[in-house]
């Protein structure tokens, strides 16, 4: 009978064998599977056979961790990749770009220069105004569309975290079910590892094992608990505060919510906040800030002009000085008076950035700008009580006892008012600039309205005997007293008489009166000074009210320049020449406008082209890391085909060890008379 026990141990032993075997060949292309062996045991007199120790699976926890880590490594790249690739080819394309609209739109204006009297050379540039306004509208509208799919799939891959952690949970538990009853869970442990191996894909997590038979815990962030054993921890995503655009991941510990965001760097997750944060914001703040400093130099230059029907030019673009939005955390303890105000003083000084106010006490308040890092205290401005509208940077006005505060910094001014002062914790975000691409509108309807001369008008008298000459009329006020006191008038029409002596001198008189010239008063110092027999210095500049001149060369005695308003001037394109003239200054950071836009268009070139290199490179991490693991638990088909051989022989022995046997009993029955 021991024979036959033999044979049926083998039998089943390598039924079984055959059964795993078959396991792994239908297992082949399933995800995270892990090859199964059966391991033998003989066993020993008097119990003589074989007998199956254990179905092991062919997992190693270092090349498993391994795989996990890489996966979120390359999923976040890729993430950041797919959405880069995006932004730079809107910024750089020049059917979408700013740069190639520029050029159009100063290629017109240097048309308007050349010929300032034409109507449809004036429309052209209407319509190119208009059409670059729409590339700066367009590709605002990009940026926010990035951020809210940005938004909208956090949100979504969070939620699947949470479903993935319960399920990780439930299997933890069933594993531990399994392990007390003695039952295998092989297919159980793989489907709990390739559900890590999910969510690292999502974003990254750091994972410690219990031993093989163990619970799998898994944390997020800084090492916040996700998946402890049986139990899992809820997430969600709020907005942020005081900027709801800045996501706040957030996850449940016990009755505490914990944010984990900003210490998430890997998996899709990781990669998409990333993005937001270092390459799709700052893009966005550069973009809004080069449409306001446009708007505003163009306009500024505009205003000092006169349009086809001789009245003065008024804003180009639409004013975008108060485009920028301060926005107070939900969790401040004050009360405000009125909406927190932020206004352009002074584009030129623009930062890309936004500013973090926090109230360290009720007098005195930290500044972040948070585009670099830098600090900013009460005690870095300068107190100015003395006059509220003053608007010198790094200047300051406070009110403690009515809680208002107004500061002007990088050319920004924030005017906070409370109704019970400030309180320590408060806190303010400032966006000065990020919504300037998307507000700037053109402000002219009409080609008329083009402001392409000066409105004043110079002329030598014609018996002048000197060789001095008016090389520049320069506006300075457009809105002030000279201009608008009788519009379509310089009020008053003036003349610079030269006079006899050494060194020489002029006087700037006042002729309403042709018959009784007055001395031309100055107004804009106190008191009002009379310009008399001021020494004369070729090319520099003679500041009157609202306006200058520059006379340069010697003129004589008796010399002299009448200025009026430039009444049809049609022919007068000296303030178009200054218009055209701004495409080369150096307004933005120290740039152009286009060199500006170029610097811009370079950075997410460069991130984008960085981006794409650490994706390439994690990608090849994660196909060596799976390929390890492959080759220690991944299903080897020509060794299963050889398997299905062996243990196939050694079913079939084992059937014929039966079938000897029971020959053999049988032929001792009867030798025996049994």
């Amino acid at each position: 009978m021991s024979l036959i026990n033999i044979g049926v141990q083998a039998l089943n032993a390598n039924q079984l064998a055959l059964d795993v075997t078959g396991q792994n060949i239908a297992n082949v292309n399933s995800p995270g599977y892990s090859r199964q062996i059966v391991e033998f045991d003989s066993r020993t007199a008097p119990a003589l056979g074989v007998e199956i120790q254990s179905i092991s699976r062919m997992a190693d926890s270092f090349a498993t961790q391994q795989l996990w880590t890489d996966t979120a490594a390359s999923a976040g790249s890729e993430a950041f990749v797919f959405f880069a690739n995006q932004l730079d080819d809107e910024l750089a394309n020049s059917d979408t770009g700013i740069s190639s609209a520029m050029d159009l739109f100063f290629g017109a204006l240097q048309t308007g220069v050349d010929d300032p009297a034409s109507i449809p050379a004036r429309e052209v540039v209407l319509a190119e105004s208009d059409a670059l306004v729409r590339r700066f509208n367009r590709l605002d509208n990009f940026i926010r569309g990035h951020n809210d799919d940005i938004t909208t799939n956090v949100k979504s891959l969070v939620n699947q975290t949470a479903q993935i952690a319960s399920q990780i949970a439930d299997l933890n538990e069933k594993v531990s079910f399994a392990v007390v009853r003695g039952e295998p869970a092989n297919e159980l442990k793989d489907q709990r590892e390739e559900l890590v191996r999910q969510l690292s894909e999502i974003m990254g997590v750091s994972v410690q094992t219990n031993g093989e038979d163990g619970d799998i815990d898994v944390f997020v962030g800084n090492g916040q608990p996700l998946v402890i054993g049986s139990n899992a921890s809820s997430m969600t995503v709020l907005n942020g505060d005081p900027d709801p655009d800045d996501l706040r991941v957030m996850v449940q510990v016990g009755a505490q919510l914990l944010e984990v965001g900003d210490q998430i760097k890997d998996g899709e997750v990781g990669g998409l906040l990333t993005y937001r944060e270092e390459t799709l914001v700052p893009a966005w703040n550069e973009l809004g800030r080069l449409a306001i400093v446009f708007s505003d130099s163009m306009n500024e230059q505009h205003l000092q002009g006169m349009d086809l029907d001789s009245q003065q030019g008024i804003n180009f673009f639409n004013d975008l000085s108060l485009s920028g939005v301060i926005r107070g955390s939900t969790q401040n303890s004050s009360t405000m008076a009125s909406t927190p105000l932020v206004r352009v003083v002074d584009a030129t000084q623009l930062k890309a950035s936004d500013y973090e106010i926090t109230f360290t006490q009720s007098d005195e308040f930290t500044i972040v700008r948070k585009s670099d890092g830098q600090q900013f205290k009460l005690s870095d401005f300068t107190l100015d009580n003395s006059d509220p509208s003053s608007q010198a940077d790094m200047t300051y006005f406070a009110d403690p006892a009515g809680g208002s505060l107004r500061l002007t910094l990088d050319g920004v001014t924030i005017n906070l008012e409370t109704t019970d002062g400030f309180i320590k914790g408060d806190k303010f975000l400032v966006i000065p600039v990020r919504n300037g691409a998307d507000d700037i509108e053109l402000n002219l309807t009409s080609g008329r309205q083009l402001a392409f001369a000066s409105p004043v008008r110079g002329t030598g008298a014609v018996d002048n005997s000197g060789v001095a000459n008016i090389s520049s009329i320069d506006i300075t006020e457009p809105d002030n007293l000279s201009f608008s006191s009788v519009p379509g008038q310089l009020t008053p029409p003036l003349e610079i008489v030269f006079n006899a002596g050494t060194p020489t001198t002029f006087d700037v008189l006042d002729v309403t009166d042709p018959n009784n010239p007055q001395p031309y008063m100055l107004t804009s110092t106190t008191p009002s000074t009379p310009l008399t027999g001021l020494e004369y210095t070729s090319g520099q500049a003679i500041q009157l009210n609202g306006f200058s001149v520059t006379i340069e060369k010697q003129p004589d005695a008796g010399d002299r320049f009448s200025f009026v308003y430039n009444t049809d001037g049609i022919s007068d394109n000296s303030n178009a020449f200054k218009q055209s003239a701004l495409q080369d200054a150096q307004l933005v950071d120290g740039a152009s406008y286009q060199d500006n836009y170029g610097v811009l268009v370079e950075r997410v070139g460069t991130e984008t082209s960085v981006a794409q290199l650490n994706a390439q490179a994690n990608a090849t991490v994660l196909k060596n890391a799976q390929s390890v693991r492959d080759s220690i638990a991944g299903v080897n088909m020509d060794e299963e085909a050889a398997n299905i051989v062996k243990f196939q022989q050694a079913y079939q022995a084992a059937a014929q060890l039966i079938s000897t046997s029971r020959t053999l009993f049988d032929t001792i029955l009867s030798a025996t008379g049994g």
